[in-house]
């Protein structure tokens, strides 16, 4: 019933928590980075780093537009795989995450 639910809830989330943080930590690791250096984003499959904000702002504006050219196209839907449309659309990472 529901009062057993209730009852392990948090060590439930505590579990499901620290197994995503377990892949999370796992694929950062295999990416190469680490904490110690300067903050990094993964847009549309690709690193973008070492960007001033207004760089940043540019890129994300453009990878934008790339996306929604492939829906007006029907490239891509709401049913569509994302994941394999942004690896095959050039040059993006083909770690697979399931937290991205």
């Amino acid at each position: 019933g529901k009062l057993p639910r209730l009852k392990y809830k948090n060590t439930l989330n505590a579990t499901v928590g620290r197994a995503k943080l377990a892949k999370s930590t796992e694929f950062v690791q295999g990416t190469g980075l680490s904490a110690a250096e300067e903050p990094k984003l993964v847009i549309n499959g690709q690193m973008v780093e070492g960007f001033g904000e207004e760089e940043l702002i540019r890129t994300i504006q453009m990878q934008q537009q790339l996306m929604q050219r492939r829906v007006y196209y029907g490239e891509v839907d709401d049913r569509s795989p994302i994941y394999k449309q942004l690896v095959s659309g050039g040059g993006g990472d083909k770690r697979d995450h399931p937290l991205i």
